[in-house]
């Protein structure tokens, strides 16, 4: 439950060490300890050493570094899905002896229609295109677009 609203618990975390801070540190005053009541005017602490500022910014920072703590230990860790595919199911073309380890999300992909991007060796999917000359015409796009927008020719016999 908490990976699923971790940000609502981070922020949480933050204002209730924020709260349990100014409460432990106390009122801002001026340096010498001084308590007036006219903290935040101009010349209130000039007699004394000027405003405490440390006691404004050190509980926003260490609430800062808490839920930033927090955030960090509680987010889940990701590890890749891993599929093996045996020889008997590479494509023709290739004459491995060793099963090949691919990283999928789709673990019922048949192995004539893996195709890795030239640019970043992500999964490829096919697309049509929409636009331009080729409009109506089918390719294989990186499914990584749009931060890669690695592309291939298709066609008919790699299979749909």
């Amino acid at each position: 439950m908490i990976e699923r609203h971790l940000k609502k618990f981070t922020a949480a975390v933050f204002i209730l060490t924020l709260i349990l801070l100014k409460l432990i540190i106390g009122p801002v005053t001026c340096n010498s300890g001084w308590k007036s009541p006219s903290i935040g005017r101009s010349g209130a602490c000039s007699h004394h050493g000027g405003v405490a500022g440390w006691k404004g910014s050190l509980p926003i920072l260490l609430s800062g570094g808490v839920a930033f703590w927090f955030f960090i230990s509680f987010s889940p860790k990701s590890t890749p899905l891993r599929v093996t595919i045996t020889p008997s199911e590479l494509p023709s073309g290739t004459n491995s002896t060793q099963p090949a380890t691919l990283l999928t999300p789709n673990s019922e992909r048949k192995s004539q229609n893996i195709v890795t991007c030239p640019r970043c060796s992500s999964l490829m999917s096919l697309r049509t295109a929409k636009k331009g000359r080729n409009s109506g015409s089918k390719f294989w796009g990186c499914s990584k677009y749009p931060r890669c927008k690695g592309t291939r020719p298709y066609t008919p016999e790699q299979g749909v």
